[in-house]
């Protein structure tokens, strides 16, 4: 099943990933993107980095931020970093 990515709001959407059961919430501020979470693994952060790239053409992610230490929020640190997120 693909990620999906929802509007909430103005400026707040969230993203769907099936595989771990998880709600991850995109933010829209300024010309950027921040993502409140990053869980899952590698594999999963690189899906939603894609498919924000795909919701948000003109936008980039630029900024990522784990709650805490536990795999549920920051597992898929790697692939914001590598699309240049903070």
């Amino acid at each position: 099943m693909p990620l999906t990515i929802s509007a909430l709001g103005e400026g707040l959407h969230e993203a769907l990933v099936p595989q771990f059961d998880k709600r991850v919430m995109v933010l829209e501020l300024g010309d950027g993107l921040a993502v409140p979470q990053a869980p899952g693994d590698t594999w999963t952060g690189e899906a939603l980095v894609d498919a924000m790239s795909e919701a948000f053409p003109t936008r980039s992610v630029r900024w990522v931020v784990p709650t805490h230490h536990h795999s549920d929020s920051m597992s898929a640190v790697r692939a914001f970093v590598a699309a240049s997120a903070l």
